[in-house]
């Protein structure tokens, strides 16, 4: 854990309807490649053109390719979130705990473990500054770091025009190349889920027929949907 102080603080993630019922149904974790990601700033330390001791062009795709990761928040409320990642008014969020997600993609038979399995909470910083640290030599020098942190850490650090996301990241660092684009971890839903939340737009009556689908397909956690659009009840005065 990189950055947190609190392994059991909840954290949320807000998926497509499509993503979230495949993730359940199917009981996969998926992790992505950060290039793929809408932030041009994600991962700084691997944009930068290096060369040899001859001045030759020196390729770190290779490492580049080699991380994976999923984006998930401290925000347990937030327009913001709902109106970004479920654009269509029809996403599901998620709970979990930094803890339990760490271990959802964790194996205790890999020798490697402490070098290839990571959440950490991202920090924000102007971007002249992010880019200052980005090219500093003694940073761009650490990205053979024998901890294989330093990668890693590069991908917790964001412009301060993101931080209403309050961001925490799960990180995979494969240790070895890999074609795919996506990586995917089995997990138990009703261990890693703790809490499901239908985007507060989506009709009522397509909440209860999509919890019911989860039900029958063994989702036993809480299922709700959001209020936050919800008008209150005001008791009525006489004037």
């Amino acid at each position: 854990m990189l950055g947190i102080t609190d392994p059991d603080m909840r954290i949320y993630r807000v998926f497509t309807l499509e993503r979230a019922f495949d993730t359940i149904l199917n009981k996969k974790l998926a992790l992505v490649r950060p290039r793929f990601w809408d932030d041009p700033f994600e991962n700084l330390l691997y944009q930068i053109p290096l060369k040899d001791a001859d001045g030759n062009p020196v390729s770190i795709d290779g490492l580049r390719n080699r991380l994976y990761g999923q984006c998930w928040t401290r925000a347990s409320v937030s327009d913001a979130l709902w109106r970004i990642y479920s654009p269509y008014k029809s996403g599901v969020r998620v709970r979990a705990t930094a803890r339990k997600l760490l271990k959802a993609i964790w194996k205790d038979s890999d020798q490697f473990a402490s070098l290839k399995y990571f959440i950490g909470e991202v920090t924000y910083h102007s971007q002249s500054t992010l880019l200052t640290h980005f090219q500093n030599p003694n940073v761009v020098s650490r990205i053979l770091d024998s901890t294989a942190r330093s990668p890693v850490k590069s991908l917790l650090l964001k412009r301060k025009a993101f931080q209403h996301e309050k961001e925490v990241r799960l990180v995979f660092q494969d240790n070895q190349n890999n074609i795919d684009n996506v990586v995917f971890f089995p997990i138990d839903p009703n261990s890693l889920f703790e809490t499901l939340l239908f985007d507060p737009r989506m009709d009522p009556t397509t909440v209860d027929t999509f919890t019911a689908i989860l039900r029958q397909n063994g989702f036993k956690n809480s299922i709700s949907q959001s209020t936050l659009y919800k008008a209150p009840r005001l008791k009525g005065h006489i004037i």
